[in-house]
Order: C-alpha cells, then structure tokens, then sequence
C-alpha cells in the first residue's frame, strides 16, 4: 500500500479513537517524519510547495498521529501534563509552556516558529508546520476576540442612543426598555457568530499568502462555528436567569439610560475563552476537530514555512474587518429595533417596474409615478431600491402630512461610516429574501443560532440570510387595510400572511391581518 492509504488509515484511527501504535504495530514513532530535518527542500525552498504539499512531503500526518497516540495512552492515563498541550509541546520538543487555548494573546501562540535542527532524533520538521497549524486555529479565535473587543468598546457604547433614535418619538421609557432588551440582548449573543465568517474572509483575502480554496475555507469556518454555536446556545439560556445574569446587568443598565460594554466585553471574553479551552482540551471531540482543521495543511501560508508575519489576520485588515462586523451587527439589529419600536418600518413593494435590471437605487425617471398620497418625491428618492427589476422602498407608515409614507428615522445614519455603511439596499433585498424563503408570508420566525442551515447561509449570505432581516414587506392595499391597527404586531403595517397572489403588487391580499398580529402578539417581540 502506498503512503495515501496509509495517511487515511491513520485519520480513520485518530477520529475513532483507536491506539495508532497497535494499529500499525509500530513504536513509538511511525512513518519517516522523525528523519526529514530541516534541509528538506520543502522547508529551504517551500515556494515550491503548496500547503497540502508541505505537509504530504514532510509526513506531518504521521507526526500528528503519533502525537495524539502519546497523548491517548502514556501522557493522559498517567496525568504527566496538566494540559493536551503541554504534552504536545514536550513531544514535539519545542515550545513548552505554550497555551494555545488562551485567546486573549497571554499564552504565548501568537508567534509563529522556525524550523530548527535541536530535535533530538525524536522528532522532524514537520513540528514547525503542527506547531505552526496551532498558531493559526488560535489567531482566528484571537482575532475574533480582537474583533468583538472593538465592537464592545467603539461601537456598543451608542447602541443605546441609537435605539432612541429609531424610537418613535426619538426618546425612551420604562416600556421602551422593556422592548428594546430583546432586541439588545439577542444581538449580543449572536454577535461572535454574525462576526466569524466576515472576520475570516477579509482576514484571508488581505493575506495572499493563504490561499485555501472555497471549500476549505468553508470547512474551516463551519468548524469554529461549530465549536461557538453551543456556547452561545448555552448563553442564551441562561442571559436572565437570575439578578447575577449579565443580560439582567445589561438590561438595567440600559433601563438607567446607559449601556456599560464592560458587561458586553466580559461576555464575549468568557464565550472566546470558552471556544479556545474546549478546542485545545485533548478530549475526543477536540482531538477530531484539530483534525480536521490543521489536516492537508489547510491551516498554513502557501509558499512558507512559517506565518507572514505574527498574526494571520494583518493587521492592514483591521479596518475592513471592523467595517463589515459593524455592518453584519447593525443590519441584524436596526430593522429589529424598528420592529420592536412599533414604528411602522416596512419594505413597501410600490408594483412598479424599474427601467434597469440592476439592483440599487434607480434613476429618477422611476419615482415619477409615485402618487404624492404615498409620498414625497423627496422621500421616494432616498428611500428607494430596485430588486430584481422591481421598485422598493424602505419607508414608515407614520406618515406626516398628506402622504402615507415618511423615512424612517435614523435611515439617514445607515451609509456612515459607523455603521460599515450598511445601506438601505441591503436591508430591503434581506427583507425580501426573508418574505419569499418564508412563503411570500410576513412573519418569519428568528434565526436559530444553531440550525445548520441558519450557519451555513450566515457564512455563505451574510446579511441575505432568511430570517437575517425581519422587516415585513407588503403593498399599498395591505397598507391601507391595516392602518391604525397595530396591536402590538411587529409586521404592522403588513399582514402576519402575505395575499395568495402578488401579480399586481397593489392589489388584492387575505384578510385577517390584525387577527395574526394579535395572535403574534402573544409571543415576545423577537
């Protein structure tokens, strides 16, 4: 049998739990890993070699398995080491003492290693490129928690403010706070999951050097998402359970007219802490995801032996990273907070066509046919987005004056800076993938932060994700059927059920939509 059957023999045998060593009835070292030194071309001239290539050629597959082999049947049984890593450093001889586990960039594994010739005979240059995997799994869960610090504290500290600014009077009371928590608190939590994917991407595509496919990539970001999903559920759970909760902390504070991040920032501290310790535990399902993640070199720089640099996120990405994590929070929490406003904020669907295919704003010449009883030519023009040939706008049914329809408030604010200039466009075609994945229905219900299928859109959608964006989309004689009826229904001024046929956008549509809102209403606003 070749070297290919062997490295899947031994993948078959970590993932199952099996002894490696009795497996292939050698010890203690397997394959020829312990006498590739580092004079093998692939570290001296590792622009010759693709990642997969480095760590094929170098029989890191082999180096691995033995690693975990001591780990299962000398190291653990015999409780030599504190930690899976500690053992692991000492087997590999290199780097004792590291805590790759430890996110918040006390522990040591920030720094990549070069490949050096002290390894005793017992073991090869393939140490660098392990050692160099672990770098890398713990610098995307550091620089995650690098990521949600600076939302905590640059971004959070106005979330209050804004929540007042999209209020419908432009302040806030008792039963404000009671509807805007929610709101508050759900974002908080989803927050390290709705802040992965964007966190990754841009880190990779600023460092060229990294050139895992699609696929992997994927691969790579559903395994951390995986191992964050639980723990957010597991906080979900217990946000307020008691006056020691810090969702509770977080509510009163935001009751008293402030919001201390130091909660915020505490939470997402303990959720990293928690993802890095779980990883790099030495437990079975540990060991796997390790696996999977630093196999076929999927971890490493192209074209080096080590890490460009000390962080696998440039710090050059910061800025964009920051932008589209603040973009990802904010189009997940304005419509909601909309919502729970009970402003009226809606995606109205005019039943016009646009003169362009393009999606984004459209020409003027489109806005001519909007009657002023629905709204101002002001308003239509910065309100309005062509979707998929077809003319939106993201509007309140509190209009003022003659006219149905106004801005919302705080729409204005969207495209700054600030907010990673999240734009209305984005917001109304979210909506509308929301409505149609839910059956052409208002309604639908939350995103799970758990449901594959939720993660796997959140990875590959982003904000397009249905469920992502909740605001309700219906047209002018929904409108009108509804208006003044609120009773507490967050799809107001649209119906719970969308009309059975949308051929003429302005017309026609189910009744009952108050009977749904009231019906909804027995539930907690999102």
């Amino acid at each position: 049998m070749g070297k290919m059957a062997l490295s899947r023999c031994n993948w078959w045998v970590l993932l199952t739990g099996a002894s490696l060593a009795a497996a292939i009835g050698q010890r203690p070292r397997t394959g020829n890993w312990t006498t590739l030194n580092c004079e093998h071309a692939a570290i001296v001239d590792a622009t010759t070699f693709t990642s997969e290539q480095r760590w094929s050629v170098l029989d890191a597959d082999h180096a691995w398995a033995d690693v975990v082999d001591a780990w299962r049947n000398e190291y653990k049984p015999e409780a030599r080491f504190r930690s899976f890593q500690q053992a692991v450093f000492y087997d590999l001889s290199t780097h004792e003492g590291t805590t790759c586990g430890e996110v918040s960039g006390i522990g040591g594994c920030h720094t990549p290693m070069s490949c050096e010739d002290r390894f005793k005979g017992q073991t090869g240059a393939a140490t660098a490129i392990i050692m160099n995997s672990f770098v890398a799994v713990h610098l995307v869960l550091s620089n995650l928690y690098r990521a949600l610090r600076d939302l905590a504290m640059r971004d959070l500290p106005r979330f209050g403010l804004d929540f007042d600014i999209l209020s419908k009077d432009g302040s806030r009371n008792e039963e404000d706070t009671a509807r805007i928590a929610p709101v508050l608190l759900d974002t908080i939590n989803l927050a390290p999951l709705i802040a992965l994917a964007p966190s990754f991407n841009i880190s990779i595509d600023e460092n060229k050097d990294f050139t895992a496919g699609p696929a992997a990539r994927k691969a790579i970001v559903d395994e951390f998402v995986s191992i964050l999903a639980p723990i957010v559920e597991e906080r979900l759970k217990v946000t307020n359970a008691s006056e020691d909760a810090w969702g509770y902390q977080v509510t009163s504070a935001l009751a008293k007219g402030y919001l201390n991040t130091a909660y915020i920032h505490h939470a997402w501290m303990n959720l990293t802490a928690t993802a890095g310790y779980r990883l790099f535990s030495g437990s079975e399902e540990s060991i796997a995801r390790l696996t999977r993640l630093i196999s076929d070199g999927k971890m490493l720089a192209a074209n080096r032996t080590t890490l460009p640099g000390e962080h696998l996120i440039p710090e050059t990405a910061a800025a964009t990273r920051r932008a589209a994590i603040t973009r990802a929070v904010y189009a997940f929490a304005l419509p909601a907070a909309w919502s729970a406003n009970s402003a009226g904020v809606f995606v109205f669907d005019s039943g016009l066509a646009c003169s362009e295919s393009s999606n984004g704003a459209p020409p003027e010449s489109d806005l001519v046919d909007i009657p002023s009883t629905a709204m101002s030519q002001k308003t239509a023009r910065s309100t309005a987005s062509c979707q998929n040939a077809k003319l939106y706008f993201l509007v309140s049914a509190s209009g003022d004056g003659p006219a149905a329809f106004s801005v919302p408030k705080g729409l204005e604010l969207l495209e700054r800076a600030e907010y990673g200039r999240l734009s209305r466009h984005d917001i109304i075609l979210a909506a509308i993938r929301t409505y149609e994945n839910n059956g052409k229905k208002n309604g639908a219900p939350k995103i799970k932060p758990t449901d594959a299928a939720v993660l796997n859109n959140l990875y590959t959608e982003g904000v397009l994700t249905p469920g992502y964006v909740r605001l309700a989309v219906c047209g002018r004689d929904e409108v009108d059927r509804n208006r003044g009826k609120t009773g507490g229904c967050e799809t107001y001024p649209c119906d719970r059920v969308g009309p059975s046929s949308r051929a003429s956008r302005s017309a026609g549509g189910l009744g009952g939509g108050l009977w749904w809102c009231l019906l909804l209403a027995v539930f907690c606003i999102f």
